[in-house]
């Protein structure tokens, strides 16, 4: 896991961008269960529903199985609504805040932003 030393949100902050982040996977992903954790200054996103793409195979080890698959990690800037937005490389099985594709847009943003971008790759775009 990374190490900052930059700012770390309080329980509080933790907890409502918790909710904010499952809110927001049931209304543009209906029916994808997302595992939230926090350490230190991040928030990591894991999802359990398989992409329904070419992906899928990156997702899953054996038809059924049920493995929680990283898509993206929010690194704390002071702020509930501002994060740095990095998506999971399964090539290399590591985590970049540098090499988003462009047309996500900013690399800071809100943990809902975060996630339209990295489950919108991983998954598909979001259905609102």
């Amino acid at each position: 896991m990374a190490q900052s030393t930059g700012p770390r949100p309080d329980q509080a902050t933790r907890d409502a961008v918790t909710e904010r982040i499952v809110a927001h996977a049931r209304q543009g992903w209906p029916g994808t269960e997302v595992l939230v954790r926090h350490s230190g200054a991040f928030c990591y996103v894991a999802v359990f529903k398989p992409a329904r793409t070419r992906r899928r195979r990156l997702l899953t080890t054996r038809p059924g199985e049920r493995e929680p698959f990283p898509v993206l990690r929010l690194r704390y800037q002071g702020s509930a609504d501002r994060w740095l937005i990095a998506i999971y490389k399964a090539s290399s099985e590591s985590w970049s805040e540098t090499e988003l594709p462009a047309r996500f847009g900013p690399a800071t943003g809100t943990p809902e932003q975060g996630m339209d971008h990295t489950l919108g790759f991983w998954i598909g775009p979001p259905r609102h």
